[in-house]
């Protein structure tokens, strides 16, 4: 097959009985493989931490922050490429609206191709759904080209007053959608975050 990553959503059911990956890029975090996770936070780089937690993040912060996940309220889903992880997109149940708009924040390493990261995406949306969700928040700032990237792509609204994306669970995902263009969006900036911006939401996901 002449491609380089073979893509397709596969959900482990247990951890005793873990098939080969190989081939399966795409798959679904079980609890008891939650110190795989822990290992792939602490092995981001600087610009990749700052990616997905929108600041510099120690691995104190970050091993505090793992220890208090819940994972009855979380789900984690991955991107393998010949073995390593290369994309993360996480789930995180949300007050007050839990499963029915849950929090979708995502880690993607500097060599994930934009086709790997969207078909992470349209995974996630997926079991977001059989979770229940109509649709999937996401906080970032508008002006970043991988926001409008992937509210092209998935249908996604931008709010720029609250600086978040809704992206529907359910549509022609990967199909061009008419959004705004970009000169309409605003700047979002979050609490917390990148010193130079003054952000105004902190996110489910991130340490406090």
């Amino acid at each position: 097959m002449h491609i380089a990553t073979r893509l397709r959503l596969f959900l482990l059911t247990s951890c005793e009985a873990a098939p080969d990956r190989s081939s399966k890029a795409i798959f679904e975090f079980q609890a008891c493989q939650k110190a795989l996770l822990l290992d792939y936070f602490l092995s981001l780089t600087c610009e990749e931490r700052v990616f997905r937690f929108r600041k510099f993040t120690s691995e104190d912060t970050i091993r505090q922050w793992w220890a208090g996940i819940d994972w009855h309220q979380y789900c984690a889903i991955g991107s393998e490429h010949n073995g390593r992880l290369v994309g993360l997109a996480e789930l995180f149940w949300s007050s007050p609206t839990g499963w029915m708009r849950p929090e979708l924040a995502l880690s993607l390493r500097g060599s994930i191709a934009v086709q790997e990261r969207n078909k992470l995406v349209e995974s996630a949306l997926a079991i977001a759904r059989t979770r229940g969700a109509g649709d999937v928040i996401v906080y970032g700032n508008s002006c970043d080209s991988w926001v409008t990237e992937i509210a092209r792509c998935f249908g996604g609204a931008i709010d720029c007053d609250a600086e978040s994306m809704l992206i529907p669970t359910e549509g022609p995902h990967l199909a061009a959608h008419a959004i705004p263009d970009t000169k309409q969006y605003c700047v979002g900036r979050r609490v917390g975050d990148n010193p130079t911006w003054e952000w105004g939401r902190h996110r489910t996901g991130d340490p406090v």
